[in-house]
């Protein structure tokens, strides 16, 4: 009681589900906020300055428009206009290969297992990663409590799992990267193309933020076709070697209309397509992109 969360207007959307139909009907308070308005976030900090505590809820980049947030800056007025804040950050897209939240000032961090860390599409977990500071240790004191009281761990074949794709790690973000980056820009020049969300592009907003912060652009993002609803579906038909799928972290490169997995009411455009880049061979995910857009009526 008493408690407050400021969240992302973007949100990923299942946590929107949580927060508005669980957390907020058990009497925490929700509230959105554009994260990449440092300002903004410090004025609702202030207005919540008396509340029991406030969580500032990160996610960079975001899902599905690849939104860029300064968690250093954030962290600073954050504490300053509210000093019982506790800043967590999402940073699965990132993962800690590309981005460490905790020494930007973080207080948790939270990764999905499921996705890069796992790397293979066979896992469901996650992980919350605690600092040093006072709030961070009190935070995994609890956390802990909570594990012993509820059972909330993971069975020993899934921590192995995670075990193994983490030896892998560095190795694929190097590739995941690399390979992302050829395609976006790809993407960025096609003539039925609208708009490319990847913050590795020069123009993207949040470029330099990301590139201050992260070690590489990470490799999941998304694009709008020129057209609607329609336009988008029909690319991501006619994808080949791109697997309809709404996962991401994994080897075998995805794409999928992502306002129809999330339903309504969704946030998301209705011409735009999400897309995880994997190992394969860039050049083999660009001729299947290209194929995918030439064939539509755009």
């Amino acid at each position: 009681k008493g408690a407050h969360v400021l969240f992302p207007d973007d949100v990923y959307h299942g946590n929107r589900v949580v927060l508005r139909s669980v957390l907020e009907p058990w009497g925490m308070g929700c509230t959105e906020v554009d994260m990449t308005d440092v300002a903004a976030v410090g004025e609702h900090a202030a207005r919540h300055r008396d509340a029991s505590y406030l969580v500032v809820w990160i996610e960079t980049p975001s899902n599905p428009m690849a939104k860029v947030s300064d968690i250093s800056r954030i962290c600073e007025v954050v504490r300053r206009n509210c000093p019982q804040s506790v800043v967590v950050v999402d940073a699965t897209f990132a993962t800690p290969c590309l981005m460490q939240p905790l020494a930007l000032g973080a207080d948790m961090v939270v990764h999905s297992l499921t996705k890069y860390i796992g790397g293979h599409s066979d896992l469901t977990g996650g992980v919350v990663v605690c600092g040093h500071t006072d709030i961070g240790k009190k935070l995994f004191t609890r956390c802990r409590e909570l594990q012993w009281v509820l059972g909330m761990v993971l069975g020993p074949q899934d921590c192995w799992l995670a075990m193994r794709g983490l030896r892998s790690l560095a190795a694929r973000m190097k590739v995941h990267c690399a390979n992302a980056r050829k395609v976006a820009e790809f993407l960025n020049q096609h003539p039925s193309v609208e708009r490319v969300y990847h913050c590795a592009l020069p123009e993207h907003p949040g470029h330099d933020i990301a590139r201050a912060t992260m070690k590489d652009f990470g490799a999941t993002f998304s694009f709008c076709v020129k057209g609607g609803r329609d336009d988008a579906v029909g690319v991501v038909a006619r994808l080949k070697l791109f697997i309809r799928a709404t996962s991401l972290g994994g080897t075998e490169s995805l794409a999928e209309h992502r306002a129809s997995i999330e339903a309504q009411p969704t946030r998301t455009p209705e011409n735009l397509i999400r897309l995880h880049v994997g190992l394969e061979n860039p050049d083999d995910l660009i001729q299947d992109l290209d194929q995918a857009l030439s064939r539509s009526k755009l």
